[in-house]
């Protein structure tokens, strides 16, 4: 095993490729994977339209009285950290897809969270 840690950057090479253990998720958790998922989907879809959207970015200033300071970075950041806990995702439902389950707490959560954005949809900054 070859292992590189420095600050949230981690690399881990597994030199085992003929164990039987490298193709599964065993000792993963998915309630992690599905919050991480969901909580980098809501920040992409809360910093997208304060950069893309001009409509968006008229009513943050007249709400706040300055301009949107979401930068083009912060856009690519927000999707690309969207995006990779969705690959994690798609390999633990493709390695251990028989045996995936939520914890109630985590199902839990994730009804809140979605009924609280689902019901507040229509204020966003008014």
């Amino acid at each position: 095993m070859f292992c590189i840690h420095h600050d949230n950057f981690q690399l881990t090479l597994n030199v085992y490729s003929h164990s039987s253990d490298m193709w599964s998720t065993t000792g993963v958790s998915n309630d992690l994977a599905v919050l991480n998922l969901l909580g980098w989907v809501c920040n992409s879809m809360c910093i997208a339209p304060m950069y893309f959207d001009q409509e968006t970015c008229k009513l943050y200033e007249i709400r706040f009285h300055e301009t949107s300071m979401v930068q083009s970075n912060d856009c690519i950041f927000a999707i690309h950290a969207a995006y990779m806990p969705f690959i994690y995702m798609v390999q633990i439902l493709i390695y251990n897809s028989s045996s995936f389950e939520l914890r109630r707490i985590t199902m839990v959560l994730l009804f809140m969270m979605v009924a609280t954005a689902v019901g507040n949809s229509d204020i966003v900054l008014v």
